[in-house]
């Protein structure tokens, strides 16, 4: 599946050079927040007023289904670690 992850910018470094990491979650459980592409915009608010995270970056990734769990329409978690390989792209958010 094509998903999207949003992240700070700080983050993307880090990211691009060994990919996805679910143990640097700040939520409760080690997990990778995923959305579809139609979803991205309303994550990047999300990210960014909830969060308090004004600069963030879009990471879209190709990940097989069975690595997901289905949180909410749309909305999807990870618990393993995403290898750099399934990155496609990433882009600064445009808010």
């Amino acid at each position: 599946m094509r998903l999207t992850h949003i992240t700070p910018t700080v983050n993307v470094p880090v990211i691009l050079s060994q990919g996805l990491d679910p143990n640097a979650s700040e939520c409760e459980r080690p997990e990778i927040w995923l959305c579809t592409p139609s979803r991205t915009q309303w994550a990047v608010r999300h990210i960014q007023e909830r969060h308090k995270k004004r600069h963030t970056a879009v990471i879209e990734v190709n990940v097989p289904r069975s690595w997901l769990t289905r949180r909410r329409k749309q909305i999807f978690t990870c618990d393993r670690r995403i290898p750099v390989e399934r990155i496609i792209l990433w882009r600064l958010s445009h808010d």
